[in-house]
């Protein structure tokens, strides 16, 4: 990269920076009614849910011949007349290659097979080559992908793709189920304000928050020379609305939303900051605005964190603790009401020697087949927890968690 190109890029660093303060990507949407988190993604006090236990663990099924593996992401699958998924439930993302950043990396697909209870074949959903044939720009790499589901059960891939120079000058490109498992990319989503032309510096990373419209929240990060947390607004056909700034920091990236009530959110975000700690942002009016909060009281050595809310409005929230490295994955529970600054109620997953890696979790809760009725209202969910294992692999854990709710 030239010393032209190097200066070009700083310069859209600084800019973005000071336009995101003041401007948002514009909306061609006019919203009528509050648009509010999910009821039942909210806490309900009259659930309560028991411990967690492992109930199935592996690897995700690897393509013949790949020897590396990345940045997971899931999403339950919705069966529907004009997109038939049985007997499938589940589909999970990852790209793999000889290495990250290498040219032959692509995204590929699992799909996990509920009567069979395991995971299928794994298969190629797009390379490099496609998506620059079918944007008709230059792909020199691409990386990590982040899944939705819309409101019709339709599946949107969001890719992280560059043209020139690494990471820090990615955009993201915005893929289309056409037919059942089978896309298309459609754009390079328009996320730099006023400045399409250096549309740039954009990524994704950890699953999108839905909301009450049939949209979704896409947690998207900022990555040239400083670091921001952002959220685009996406309505029920994924059509852009609009993008907001989650922190004024400058050293956090990856957040994760989980919420607390249909307008209340916390983001908890890797932080490239001097504490190594998970850093915070909340928002009290459905994801319009954000503003920081203290770090966690756990530790974060730059690295992706994953969360999820359990029926009872408690959240899980897995990470990578150890000062150094990501040689240990860590799943705590916290009260999602008054938890954030007490001590947290934490396991190991898995942990290493010095070196080895458990990183990039990804977590997402179903609704497990077996429900018994009893004089208390009884449910079991699945959290299905998906990470990189050594940079060669996708490994999984499904855990299993009981909840309960008094009836009146």
């Amino acid at each position: 990269m030239n010393v032209l190109t190097i200066s070009l890029m700083l310069l859209l660093s600084i800019c973005a920076d000071a336009l995101w303060h003041y401007i948002d990507v514009p909306s061609t949407h006019t919203e009528t009614t509050p648009v509010l988190f999910p009821i039942e993604n909210t806490t309900s006090e009259g659930n309560v849910c028991g411990p967690i236990r492992i109930i199935d663990k592996g690897t995700l099924p690897m393509p013949e011949g790949v020897s590396s593996a990345h940045a997971s992401t899931l999403t339950a699958l919705q069966d529907s007349p004009s997109l038939p998924r049985a007997p499938y439930s589940l589909a999970a993302f990852w790209f793999a290659g000889s290495h990250e950043s290498a040219p032959d990396v692509f995204i590929t697909m699992s799909l996990y097979d509920k009567v069979q209870q395991k995971w299928r074949t794994a298969q190629s959903v797009t390379t490099r080559q496609t998506l620059q044939a079918e944007l008709g720009v230059a792909i020199r790499r691409i990386g990590n992908p982040m899944v939705w589901r819309d409101a019709s059960g339709r599946m949107h891939l969001y890719v992280v793709a560059t043209g020139f120079g690494g990471w820090a000058a990615s955009r993201v490109v915005h893929l289309r189920e056409q037919e059942p498992f089978q896309f298309t990319a459609e754009r390079i989503l328009p996320l730099t304000p006023l400045v399409a032309l250096f549309n740039t510096s954009v990524l994704v990373r950890a699953l999108p928050q839905p909301l009450n419209d049939g949209g979704a929240l896409l947690p998207l990060y900022f990555e040239l020379g400083i670091k921001y947390a952002l959220a685009l607004k996406v309505g029920p056909q994924g059509e852009l609305h609009h993008v907001r700034r989650m922190s004024r920091r400058h050293d956090v990236l990856q957040p994760s939303i989980v919420t607390k009530s249909p307008t209340d959110a916390i983001a908890f975000m890797r932080s490239d900051g001097p504490a190594q700690r998970l850093a915070l942002s909340e928002t009290h009016d459905a994801g319009a605005h954000w503003h920081d909060l203290p770090d966690a009281p756990v530790g974060n050595p730059n690295s992706s964190v994953a969360t999820v809310q359990l029926p009872s409005g408690e959240w899980l929230v897995a990470y990578n603790p150890v000062p150094q490295g990501r040689s240990m994955l860590m799943l705590s529970q916290i009260n999602s009401l008054n938890g954030l600054r007490k001590p947290w109620d934490s396991e190991v997953l898995q942990q290493g020697q010095a070196g080895s890696e458990y990183s990039y979790p990804t977590m997402l809760v179903t609704r497990a087949t077996d429900k018994t009725k009893s004089a208390l209202s009884s449910y079991s969910f699945d959290v299905w927890l998906t990470y990189t294992d050594q940079r060669r692999a996708i490994a999984f854990m499904c855990l299993r968690v009981q909840c309960q709710q008094v009836q009146p």
